[in-house]
């Protein structure tokens, strides 16, 4: 872990730095709004945020910096006053940098015309120092307090923002290195079962069992495709046309004998023959884990439903218990995955939502109690 003061070549800040992705990344409106924050409220011509590795410093968000600097959005360290706010761990305050002695020959003074200099450290939750959220001025200023503690807050929002995106790509990590050791083993069992399905001493009950159950290891395997999807944070686009009714049905029949084997029932219904333009892989993933969420941890009789809502649709499971308690609705809207549960309950749900955002499509908590949870989607054709 980088320990406060660390030098700018330290390798566990800088594996840190590269492991965000921000450096060298285009620009985002989730930083732009911080720099301008800082330029409205501390009234100053330029606001920085600067993130700082071993030989530049590369500027995630800028506003009112000159050309080139501003096409550039780099400067080397020798342009550099953040480089100190990274050493130090501390913010910097500079009021007249000509006649401060820690940057008195910086050339971001003659060159960037930055005469006062407030910077707070960008801090990651552990500790390291990635760079600065800075606010610069071209005349001499003497900085507030308050102005200083507004720093400081916005620099502590921009460092959540960059610990949200830490923690999404280690996440993805995770799911990638997860997928691609599922890959192999399903690989293997599919072929062995197509082997065994396909020898001529295999009995025909036997064999039409082994077919059967080759076709859940390839609903298995494009699940796993789809989490390597969303690990490489890309969007689903091979979507086709899919029969709404049909797919509601199959989902049906898949989960029947679980449901049956408790003393319960599924069903489907669609009022309109519709087809929609969806991944289906994912489609079937997002109705598995509803499914396996209303097993779990509803009573009665599943349905799986299909309601028109003008050029949209809504697919609701539900069954005959009091609907979603209010912590699992709260941990299904929160953008944090981490906290989530098992057995088709948050975890799912959050992965579930993560595919349906990534094939374009939505689920959403209806506001009316019950609650139940809705997957909206566009329609594809017109209605039958």
């Amino acid at each position: 872990m980088s320990l406060p003061g660390a030098g700018l070549d330290d390798g566990e800040r800088l594996r840190v730095l590269d492991e965000t992705g921000l450096v060298d990344s285009p620009a985002e409106d989730a930083f732009d709004r911080y720099t301008r924050l800082v330029a409205r409220n501390l009234a100053v011509p330029v606001a920085l945020i600067s993130l700082v590795d071993d030989t530049r410093q590369f500027f995630k968000s800028q506003t009112g910096l000159p050309e080139p600097w501003a096409s550039r959005r780099e400067t080397p360290l020798t342009h550099s006053f953040c480089q100190h706010v990274v050493t130090s761990a501390e913010r910097l305050v500079v009021e007249d940098a000509p006649r401060h002695a820690l940057v008195c020959d910086n050339l971001a003074i003659p060159d960037l015309g930055v005469v006062a200099y407030a910077g707070a450290p960008l801090r990651t939750p552990d500790g390291s120092i990635l760079g600065s959220l800075c606010a610069i001025d071209h005349q001499p200023r003497t900085w507030t307090d308050d102005e200083l503690a507004t720093l400081d807050d916005l620099a502590a929002a921009a460092s959540g923002e960059i610990a949200a995106r830490l923690a999404a790509r280690r996440h993805a990590g995770f799911a990638r290195q997860a997928a691609h050791q599922l890959r192999t083993p399903l690989t293997g069992l599919r072929i062995r079962m197509e082997d065994l399905a396909g020898r001529p001493g295999t009995p025909p009950t036997a064999a039409e069992e082994l077919r059967d159950m080759l076709g859940e290891v390839q609903r298995l395997a494009d699940a796993v495709n789809t989490i390597l999807d969303l690990a490489e944070q890309a969007t689903i686009r091979d979507r086709e046309r899919v029969d709404i009714g049909r797919a509601l049905a199959a989902a049906a029949a898949r989960w029947r004998p679980a449901v049956g084997a408790v003393g319960r029932d599924v069903t489907a219904d669609a009022d309109a023959d519709v087809d929609i333009a969806v991944h289906a892989a994912g489609l079937d993933q997002i109705l598995d884990v509803l499914v396996e969420n209303a097993l779990h941890h509803g009573r009665g009789r599943i349905r799986l439903e299909f309601r028109v809502q003008g050029r949209w649709g809504a697919i609701r499971v539900v069954d005959e218990g009091p609907g979603l308690p209010d912590a699992t609705v709260s941990r299904l809207t929160s953008r944090r995955t981490a906290t989530f549960g098992s057995d088709g309950g948050p975890v799912g749900l959050s992965l579930a939502r993560q595919v349906a955002e990534a094939m374009g499509a939505r689920l959403l908590v209806r506001p009316e109690r019950p609650r139940w949870i809705d997957l909206i989607v566009a329609l594809d054709a017109a209605i039958g």
